[in-house]
């Protein structure tokens, strides 16, 4: 993995996401970064946190090159901080992968539809049993 240097350029609350829609009463800011990566190239990544009906949410901001996701989360306007998360997965994954060919196939799902002949039975028990709940309470409170 290649070291990255991440800097807090400031708080932008011109709005720019692509996923994001501005509805009345929100309040959101974007987080503005700076990444460096080892080779010199710098990226700026700009995360999303918006307030809407009471509700914090956020929105994260991808550097393909690099392949990072950065969040801005938990932003706490009396102590002016904010958490930032980063992700970045792992390139030297390797998965061996086999393909076979001429195969059945087997991406189907069965379902099968059954009658159970006792079910009117089951129901006349459960009302036997829920109507002699009913009178033995009835009972219980007329007794006193």
């Amino acid at each position: 993995m290649e070291r990255l240097s991440i800097a807090l350029k400031g708080i932008d609350k011109n709005i720019d996401h692509p996923s994001y829609r501005l509805q009345e009463g929100d309040i959101a800011i974007h987080g503005v970064l700076e990444i460096t990566a080892d080779h010199g190239r710098t990226y700026t990544a700009k995360p999303l946190y918006y307030i809407r009906d009471s509700s914090p949410f956020n929105l994260k901001a991808f550097v393909p090159e690099l392949g990072l996701h950065v969040r801005l989360e938990k932003i706490d306007p009396a102590t002016e901080t904010f958490h930032v998360y980063l992700a970045q997965p792992w390139r030297d994954i390797k998965l061996p992968v086999e393909i076979a060919h001429d195969v059945r196939r087997n991406d189907f799902i069965v379902l099968q539809a059954i009658i159970f002949p006792g079910i009117n039975l089951f129901w006349a028990g459960s009302l036997i049993m829920l109507s002699g709940l009913f009178l033995g309470m009835y009972k219980r409170i007329r007794k006193k």
